[in-house]
């Protein structure tokens, strides 16, 4: 039976969770806090480790450091929170396996032992980390691409152009964007369903029985290129792969390459590890020449409302169709100025975690997790105004074909290209127009001015977003200032009546005392 050591610094999260797994095949272990999860890691004998994100004084960061240290192979999960969940991406890329979210939804943390454990035989042994995990069907697959915002455009453009190809293909963006899709859907579209995909984690593999499974000793294919036949081989965070392994890839994918499609993926810029000597020359050039960069979800904010409808789609609840839930106006608005440091797989969390407990068709701000409803996640509004002013003079060079001096005239702005903030530029904008039209107006073509209006409409909607969200918060520190003086008066309402009723109590302990003496009284009275 595999064994899960859970480190937790609350007693009964460990009778929880032993209650739970012990059923179902595992043998567990205790550790109350870092120290003594690494002394029983230390005595061997564990195959996985679930520990929590929050605890003191070794956090659960640290304790997955430690343990990665003493064996690069270990399997640790992180439990975490709502407010957390940041940090649990943290976790993903200091080599943490994945992470399970409180309260904890049972069926999925049985289902994560057992893929860690399956990881956990395959990535040591003498055995390489191959996952052979299901495809899924393509209408689960298609969401990372979905949306209409350039940078999302541009991606979708790019991998039509590599579909009709059988070239190597480097997948590069941060936790969450949703590469594993993309590898999925390329694998849908190319060699199909039914096709061998043959996935490799470069961060559990086993070196050497890697490379027996590239190239045979005598230079015939190895078990991993002859199960790829046909099909996908899939790289997931090729940089941790050694440079001689790299180089050795290489070399097999110009003997064995038209037999199979190579699909890589990394969190990292790769052109930045060439740099560094950390990539072998021959393999970046053979598969990281034209990369797909999958863009943050920071970046691609348009692209929200249809990314939530089509997680909506596969959502569960009890009571309803969770196609038809509707978000509040403050809700879509935290959801839309939220960073989103997970990306897509945070994105899904949360609305999952929400949409399943939620008794109403209509979801509120109140319902989101803390962390959305922060407000110190939110972009300040210089850096917000920035952006937009960097996308406005993006498409206007754009339309401009690169020339400044005719996008300066077009946006009424000389200096343009220098100005900090997209509200002194429409101020120039503004004081420009107001001025002789005659004075060197420059042409523009029908598209490309309506190009621009969109450009400035766009502007116009995100300032009114910006004084409605400046407007929300302004409420909602009233509504917790009113809160707090109601509060405070019922605190010393409180008080007075517990004066008032302590007062009654020594006036009520005085009568009985002077009852006490005058029967005392009373009674001596008799007897004489």
């Amino acid at each position: 039976m595999a064994s899960v050591l859970i480190v937790d610094d609350l007693p009964a999260v460990h009778e929880m969770l032993e209650a739970v797994i012990n059923p179902c095949g595992f043998l567990s272990a205790f550790a109350l806090n870092g120290n003594d999860a690494l002394k029983r890691y230390r005595e061997g004998n564990i195959d996985v480790v679930l520990v929590d994100i929050a605890m003191e004084p070794m956090d659960g960061i640290t304790v997955l450091k430690e343990i990665r240290s003493i064996d690069p192979k270990a399997i640790v999960i992180m439990m975490t929170g709502y407010s957390s969940t940041e940090t649990a991406m943290q976790a993903l890329k200091f080599g943490a396996f994945d992470y399970v979210q409180k309260p904890f939804r049972l069926e999925e943390l049985v289902k994560t032992l057992h893929r860690a454990v399956d990881a956990r035989k395959k990535g040591t042994g003498g055995k390489v980390a191959v996952v052979e995990e299901p495809l899924r069907a393509e209408k689960d697959v298609v969401g990372a691409l979905a949306g209409e915002s350039e940078a999302i455009l541009a991606v979708n453009k790019q991998v039509q152009k590599l579909l009709r190809a059988k070239t190597p293909m480097l997948i590069q963006g941060e936790v969450g964007t949703g590469k594993r899709s993309l590898a999925d859907l390329v694998h849908q579209k190319g060699p199909g369903p039914r096709a061998p995909f043959i996935g490799i984690d470069c961060r559990l593999a086993d070196p050497e029985e890697l490379q027996k499974g590239l190239t045979n000793g005598d230079g015939t294919p190895g078990f991993l290129i002859q199960k790829a036949q046909g099909g996908t081989l899939f790289f997931n965070n090729i940089d941790k792969l050694a440079v001689e392994l790299q180089s050795l890839l290489a070399k097999v994918l110009q003997v064995s390459g038209g037999t199979f499609r190579l699909i890589c993926a990394t969190e990292v810029q790769f052109e930045s590890r060439l740099e560094r000597g950390n990539i072998s020359d021959d393999f970046f050039f053979k598969v990281a020449t034209l990369p797909i960069t999958l863009p943050p979800l920071r970046n691609r904010r348009e692209d929200l409302t249809v990314l939530i409808k089509d997680i909506l789609k596969r959502a569960e609840n009890p009571f309803f169709d969770t196609s038809q839930i509707k978000f509040s106006r403050d809700a879509e608005s935290m959801m839309y100025y939220y960073p989103w440091p997970g990306n897509l797989i945070e994105l899904s969390n949360v609305l999952t975690s929400v949409v399943v407990v939620s008794h109403n068709r209509l979801i509120n701000s109140q319902q989101l997790p803390l962390r959305l409803r922060d407000a110190r996640k939110w972009p300040n509004l210089k850096t917000f105004l920035l952006a937009r002013e960097e996308a406005y003079i993006a498409e206007l060079l754009r339309l401009c074909e690169n020339d400044e001096e005719k996008a300066a005239k077009i946006a009424g702005v000389a200096d343009i290209f220098e100005s900090e903030s997209v509200a002194k530029a429409r101020e120039k904008v503004e004081e420009a127009s107001s001025q002789d039209s005659t004075s060197g107006k420059t042409e523009l073509s029908a598209d490309a001015q309506e190009a621009l209006e969109k450009l400035k409409a766009e502007l116009d909607v995100q300032e009114e977003a910006v004084k409605e969200a400046k407007a929300m918060l302004l409420e909602r520190e009233e509504f917790l200032e009113t809160s707090e003086n109601t509060l405070f008066e019922k605190v010393m309402a409180q008080q007075e009546r517990e004066t008032e009723l302590e007062q009654l109590s020594e006036e009520l302990d005085q009568r009985a005392q002077k009852l006490e003496e005058q029967e005392k009284a009373a009674g001596a009275s008799a007897g004489g």
